[in-house]
């Protein structure tokens, strides 16, 4: 596991420098986000931790709304 993130850490400032020479700096924002968020679910996997799919997240905040449109659209 710590070889997974000494990895994505080399990976990261070459990729952030790289940013940084362009000046992307939404580009930096979105890549730490994305970066952390697909580190944290490696190594929730690999502890065998249960954290809900990004499936099911999406799941949980769309479908009141989506239920709450198609009532509306009946009436």
């Amino acid at each position: 596991m710590t070889v997974v993130i000494i990895i994505t850490v080399i990976y990261s400032l070459f990729q952030i420098a790289y940013y940084i020479r362009k000046k992307y700096i939404k580009e930096i924002f979105l890549f730490l986000v994305l970066t952390s968020v697909s580190v944290l679910y490696l190594i929730a996997f690999v502890k065998d931790i249960n954290v809900p799919k990004p499936v099911d997240i999406v799941e949980f905040i769309f479908n009141p709304v989506s239920r709450l449109i198609f009532d509306i659209k009946r009436y």
